[in-house]
This record gives structure tokens, sequence and C-alpha cells, in this order.
């Protein structure tokens, strides 16, 4: 069942195959970042790992104390991260902060940048493979969704 949660400046949707779709628009604040992040755990608690597209072509970029509220609530389980459009600035941020997540996990989540979702869902499907199997071989049992 697909679950959704609209926000002033971003609506976050967790769909029917796990996949948690991360819309942000207009300029990010971090009670909402905190909201969101608490609700992708929430919906996505059953799955091995997440997958997220996060959709930022109208955002602006998030102050540090959005950025640092994300960084303290992301999911430590892995995951991958697919960023679709935004601006040059948009992208750098969002590379740093992967970078700085990916430093306190244990192995560095795959992220990707494209231009239309249609080259984000065809990541998903590539990525989501690769990360079941990776998980199987590591004796988590994981399963393509």
């Amino acid at each position: 069942m697909t679950e959704t949660l609209k926000q002033q400046s971003q609506t976050v949707i967790v769909r029917d195959d796990g996949v948690v779709v991360y819309i942000v628009h207009g300029p990010p604040n971090a009670d909402e970042a905190r909201k969101s992040m608490r609700f992708i755990r929430q919906h996505t608690a059953q799955y091995p790992y997440t997958v997220t597209i996060v959709e930022f072509r109208t955002s602006d970029a998030p102050d540090a104390e959005t950025r640092k509220a994300i960084a303290e609530e992301v999911d430590k389980k892995p995951s991958a991260t697919v960023f679709v459009g935004g601006s040059f600035a948009m992208r750098t941020i969002a590379k740093m902060m992967t970078k700085v997540i990916n430093m306190m996990k244990t192995r560095p989540d795959p992220i990707a940048f494209v231009d239309t979702m249609a080259e984000a869902e065809v990541w998903v499907a590539k990525t989501q493979v690769e990360m079941a199997a990776q998980l199987a071989a590591a004796g988590g049992g994981a399963h393509v969704r």
C-alpha cells in the first residue's frame, strides 16, 4: 500500500514496491526533514535496504540546520539514492551530504545523479538487483522487490 506524507516543502511517497520518492519543492526546513526521515524509516522498516529517488528540480538549497537534521535522522541500514534534476549547487550539496553520511556507515551506499524520472527508474531497477545480491551474499537473505 502506497503511503504519502505531504508537507509544505516536501512530499514523501513510499510506493508499494518499497521505493521511496522524496520530492523537495521550495526551501526545505529542518522540522519537515526530520518528519520525512522518520516517516521513511517507519514505512520501510520491513525491508533490508532502502532505495530512494530524490526529486529536487524545484528545490532551494537546505540551510545548515536542515542538513544537520537530515544527517542525524538518516537510517543506518544499507540504502541507495538517486537524485533527479537539481541545480549545480543542489547537486554539490547532495554529494557533500552523502559523503558525510557514508562516513558513518560500514560501507558506502550507491548514489547517482540523473536528469529525468525515467532515468531514475532504470537506475533503481538495476540497483535493487545489485543490492539484493550483495546482501544475500553477506547472509542477509535479501530479495528483489
